[in-house]
């Protein structure tokens, strides 16, 4: 019988036993009438994925597509297999837009366009092992600060 410690994955660098994972995380704001360059002006930060309502894509398949909401999002880019280090990157995106939001002079809901906003974590093992039963990722509390100041809520989304 395994024990717990055996059936469970971490990234950190004291157990480095796991499969790897695919790590993302970023903020993102969604809306029907959110314009991004509003956001960005509003925020002081440049988006590094946006569009508007009605912009036009063609997906995977090539069919023609047209996007029903306005998006604006920061997304970490680092290749780390930390979940820290992408929050730490994120931060350092959004550290203009945390300052704001800490010390009251803005507020993300206020935002105009403004529907819906949270931060995804998006944890994905790429080579997960059928004989694991867990998959675990520790937040540290810096990161966990800097996410909480953002004041949205935080979607985690994890597969294996």
């Amino acid at each position: 019988m395994q024990t717990r410690k055996e059936m469970s994955l971490t990234t950190s660098e004291s157990d480095p036993v796991g499969p790897t994972p695919k790590i993302a995380v970023g903020l993102y704001l969604h809306g029907a009438e959110l314009d991004p360059i509003a956001i960005s002006d509003a925020t002081g930060v440049e988006a590094t994925i946006q569009h508007c309502r009605g912009h036009r894509y063609t997906l995977p398949g090539g069919r023609n597509a047209v996007r029903k909401s306005g998006l604006w999002a920061i997304e970490s880019a680092t290749e780390s297999n930390d979940v820290n280090e992408h929050v730490k990157e994120l931060g350092a995106r959004a550290e203009l837009l945390r300052q704001r939001i800490v010390d009251g002079s803005i507020s993300i809901e206020t935002l105009p366009g403004v529907e819906n906003a949270y931060v995804d974590i998006f944890y994905v093992s790429i080579d997960y092992p059928p004989d694991r039963k867990e998959l675990r990722f520790d937040l540290s509390p810096l990161s966990a600060r800097v996410l909480s100041d953002l004041g949205v809520s935080i979607h985690v989304t994890v597969g294996y």
